[in-house]
């Protein structure tokens, strides 16, 4: 059984790839650095290298008021998906730990 909070290893999986925002959900666009995609909606910015502009060498600069893709993220289900294993940032120790606490 998968437990209801996600156990964050580091593994910055969530940081990298388009983060909608959802304010049915509660995201508040006036609160984060955006960009409308035409056909899409209202979206976090990146950085030149793909990751979120919030992202920085200690994390996430905005995890306490992170928007909802984002807190629903779980790395074990990524882990476990085909998605992963062609991630650029892939580090296979923290997938394979991610693995491992889907199985318990």
């Amino acid at each position: 059984m998968i437990d209801a909070k996600v156990p964050c290893n580091g593994c910055r999986a969530c940081c990298y790839g388009p983060v909608l925002l959802h304010p049915a959900l509660g995201d508040d666009p006036d609160k984060y650095i955006t960009k409308t995609v035409e056909g899409v909606g209202i979206m976090l910015e990146r950085n030149p290298d793909g990751s979120c502009v919030y992202l920085d060498d200690d994390g996430c600069a905005a995890y306490e008021h992170r928007p909802a893709l984002c807190r629903a993220f779980d790395c074990r289900v990524y882990a476990l998906s085909k998605f992963s294993e062609r991630d650029p940032h892939f580090d296979a120790a923290v997938f394979e730990a991610g693995r491992q606490r889907m199985n318990k």
